[in-house]
């Protein structure tokens, strides 16, 4: 049985002998390519540990990130109903312009048949005329105040 399990252990180890030299020897580099693995191996676990790290990370800024994009999506769907809303008040406004200048255009072509050439029916010869006509009025109050001090005078006989 003890036999046995050297021989097995010879066989796995591809010897052709038992010998207890050659056997501690494949056994040492045996132990010493075990603690090698087990370096190589706590190594590998160390960088996978660091790699799950990293993509915890990573998973987090992509959340992040996913948050951002809807928030963007949000605004960029607000700004675009605004900007349709915007759109259509111009394009009202552009009409409105365009039907005030036939407007002017019309009422223009009307003054000018009724006269409107004439320089005396501007604005600022009508603003000259009205404040001449409160000039005249404040004239007109001291003289009426005196005419109506003459009608109150009794008869002359």
């Amino acid at each position: 049985s003890h036999v046995d399990n050297i021989v097995g252990v010879c066989s796995v180890l591809d010897m052709d002998s038992c010998a207890g030299a050659g056997l501690h020897l494949a056994l040492s580099e045996l132990l010493v390519r075990q603690t090698q693995d087990v370096t190589e191996l706590s190594k590998q676990r160390t960088e996978v540990d660091s790699l799950k790290a990293s993509l915890v990370g990573l998973y987090e800024k992509l959340s992040k990130s996913k948050e951002e994009v809807a928030k963007a999506k949000i605004l960029d769907q607000e700004q675009t109903e605004v900007t349709a809303q915007y759109n259509k008040k111009i394009e009202f406004l552009g009409k409105k312009c365009i039907e005030y200048r036939r407007n002017i255009e019309k009422k223009e072509a009307i003054l000018i048949k009724n006269g409107g050439n004439d320089p005396s029916i501007r604005h600022r010869e009508i603003v000259k005329l009205k404040d001449n006509l409160l000039k005249l009025d404040e004239d007109l109050k001291p003289l009426s105040r005196q005419l109506q001090g003459f009608l109150s005078l009794p008869p002359s006989v």
